[in-house]
């Protein structure tokens, strides 16, 4: 039996897939200021979650062309800029899947060096792409592509590490008054 809170959580999710989501990739939505609070800091966290998520190409019916991250030169839309749909001809909701036609991709020819490096990066995948193999979402932390989310690893690579100080003995033991030893710690 699935319980209240658990069936609240499906039909939030359900109502933001179809009000959201729908024929839009996550990485392209623009909250309007009517949405609540909580779903506009999620899309503001978006950017930083772009660093994390990549994906890796399978039959392409799935991942964004322009928006999810299944090249090495990041999202194509920033890579190539927002003229890049109508310089290659692509439309922006494609999936990779629409840009290939049999065991050919439908670009028009480059006009920057930036279009060329997108050519030269494509001619390195085989097609026709798998029709078995889905597109599948991975977590990078690091160099370490994780099956799940881990916020342990994803903090030890977001937080700036500085070594340890000569003075934290100082500041730091166990019968400091915690008001002198906060003002000792930011005074250093």
């Amino acid at each position: 039996m699935v319980s209240r809170g658990l069936q609240r959580i499906v039909m939030r999710v359900d109502w933001h897939w179809s009000s959201h989501l729908s024929e839009k990739s996550f990485w392209s939505i623009k909250p309007p200021v009517t949405d609540s609070w909580a779903w506009r800091k999620l899309l503001d966290l978006s950017l930083l979650a772009l660093l994390f998520c990549k994906t890796r190409l399978g039959n392409g019916r799935t991942a964004s062309f322009w928006f999810d991250v299944w090249t090495p030169l990041g999202q194509l839309i920033d890579y190539i800029g927002l003229s890049g749909p109508r310089s290659l001809r692509i439309r922006t909701e494609a999936v990779v899947a629409d840009a290939i036609r049999g065991n050919v991709w439908t670009f028009s020819h480059p006009k920057s060096q930036k279009e060329v490096d997108l050519h030269a990066f494509l001619t390195t995948i085989s097609l026709p792409l798998s029709n078995v193999v889905v597109d599948d979402y991975e977590w990078v932390a690091g160099y370490f592509p994780l099956r799940s989310f881990r916020s342990y690893t994803t903090w030890e690579i977001l937080r700036p590490r500085e070594e340890v100080k000569d003075w934290v003995d100082i500041v730091w033991f166990k019968g400091g008054i915690p008001k002198h030893v906060f003002t000792m710690w930011v005074s250093n």
